[in-house]
């Protein structure tokens, strides 16, 4: 097994609407990701997204797909604290996690890690 843990989305403004970095995820089995909330105002929801869009034009850890799809339901954050969106068995070819606000007065932070297990 190939172990990983990759910061997603670093302090991101607990206000904002956005989407990580797409992870290439060819040779990950199982994956889980921690979100954290460092202030009791934050609120928003964090969706697991994922895509199959072959690479074109550039290494595939480079590449950044247009097409996405939810993976599960959201994850509702309540502030202040942390969450998990835990899938196993994964068979994408890119991840990725949004993270919509629900309270555009939150003056915290979001953070979210990607644990994964691979060949």
């Amino acid at each position: 097994m190939l172990p990983n843990n990759n910061l997603v989305l670093n302090a991101v403004p607990a206000t904002t609407n956005v989407n990580s970095v797409a992870q290439w995820s060819d040779k990950i089995i199982r994956a889980s990701f921690m979100v954290f909330s460092t202030n009791a105002g934050d609120t928003g929801n964090i969706q697991l997204q994922t895509s199959n869009d072959f690479p074109v034009g550039l290494p595939a850890n480079q590449f950044q797909p247009s097409h996405w799809t939810n993976l599960g339901s959201p994850v509702v954050i309540v502030g202040g604290g942390t969450a998990m969106v835990t899938y196993q068995e994964l068979c994408y070819e890119y991840l990725r996690i949004v993270f919509t606000s629900t309270n555009g007065a939150a003056t915290g932070f979001i953070t979210v890690r990607m644990k994964s297990d691979g060949l």
